[in-house]
Order: C-alpha cells, then sequence, then structure tokens
C-alpha cells in the first residue's frame, strides 16, 4: 500500500487507521502556510513493515500538530518515522510520537527520526516522543535534531550572488528531497516540485 499526500497552503485535518499485514508507505508533504493536525494509528502485524516519511517547508503563521502511533503486534514486524524540513517566520510544529510494542511482538524493530531546521528565530518546533514495551527481545530508537543554517554555508552562498530567501531554499529543500526521491507518481512529484519553486 502506497499513500502520497500533499498539502500547500491549507487547513488540513487528517487521520490515518490501519492495520499493517504486509508493507506500507506513508508520505506526506506540507508546503506553505499550513494550520492543522495529522493523526497516525498503525497496528503492525507478523513480518509487516511500515514506512512514514513527512517532508515541509512551514512559514507563516503556520501551525502543525503530528499525532504519530506505531502499535507493534506481530513478531518480526518493522517500522519507521522520518519527519525533515523547517519552519521560518512565526511557524510551529509540534509531534507526539509514540512507539508501543505490545505482548508478542518480540524480534520486532521501530525508529523515530527527526531533522528540522529553524529559519528565524521565532520559529518553534516541540517533539515528545515515547517508547513503550511490552515485550522483550525488541529494539526501539528515536533521534531528533533542531538547528539553524550553517552560517558559513548561507554567507558562501550569498556572496555568489544568491539573496536569503533562494539560499534558504537551495538548503532546506536539498535535504527534504531523500523524501522526494521516494515519491513514484510523477503527477504528484511535479506538483510537488512547483510549489517548492514558489515557497
Amino acid at each position: 500500500m502506497n499513500i502520497y499526500k500533499f498539502y500547500t497552503n491549507t487547513s488540513p485535518l487528517e487521520n490515518f487507521d490501519f492495520d499493517v499485514r504486509e508493507k506500507s508507505n506513508l508520505i506526506l508533504i506540507y508546503i506553505g502556510e499550513i494550520i492543522g493536525e495529522v493523526n497516525i494509528d498503525l497496528r503492525i502485524f507478523d513480518r509487516a513493515k511500515s514506512d512514514v516519511k513527512i517532508a515541509m517547508m512551514l512559514r507563516g503563521e503556520s501551525d502543525l500538530k503530528i499525532n504519530y502511533k506505531a502499535r507493534h503486534i506481530g513478531a518480526k514486524s518493522t517500522s519507521s518515522f522520518d519527519l525533515r524540513g523547517s519552519l521560518d517566520d512565526q511557524a510551529q510544529k509540534k509531534s507526539n510520537l509514540r512507539i508501543i510494542f505490545e505482548k508478542g511482538c518480540a524480534e520486532s524493530e521501530a525508529s523515530e527520526n527527526e531533522k528540522i531546521t529553524l529559519l528565524s528565530t521565532t520559529a518553534k518546533n516541540i517533539a515528545s516522543p515515547t517508547i513503550l514495551c511490552h515485550e522483550e527481545n525488541v529494539h526501539g530508537t528515536h533521534s531528533a535534531s533542531t538547528g539553524h543554517i550553517d552560517t558559513n554555508i548561507s554567507e558562501y552562498l550569498q556572496s555568489r550572488g544568491l539573496d536569503i530567501n533562494t539560499t534558504k531554499k537551495l538548503l532546506v529543500s536539498a535535504d527534504i528531497k531523500t523524501i522526494l526521491n521516494d515519491i513514484k507518481d510523477k503527477d504528484v512529484l511535479k506538483s510537488i516540485k512547483e510549489a517548492l519553486e514558489y515557497a
């Protein structure tokens, strides 16, 4: 199962609630001023694999809340959550991320990763990860990185004639392209790239 969703300058309220029995890929892209909430609730069964990837370039008064829950029910199941992007102006993002290893899911693995770049002093990023374990012989990890654009690189690019907004876009879009590369729908990918040009 492959699901791609693209949002630009809107107020989405989305719920993704499903059982994963084989392999699933969910990719969400947020660009522009976004005020909304996304709820992702997954139940992952024997030997199933779930990949969730989110890319964002938020600006203005954006306020995005992400609730993610991966419940490992079956043995040898796998889940991954990867979030990358940037926050500019007064944009803020809040994420509540939960991995649950239920009894009976031995040899399962789960990971959560976030990498957010703050492009202004008023942007705000909040990440609240939780791992709950009711089974032995499982592996769960979480990593989160919040930082600013490297001033040396930014100054170098501007010395080459790029303005500050183009510099920001170039550095941030290079990072989220790792997620865009997984989108196989050419029409969706074209729309996203066009939106990035005007972000």
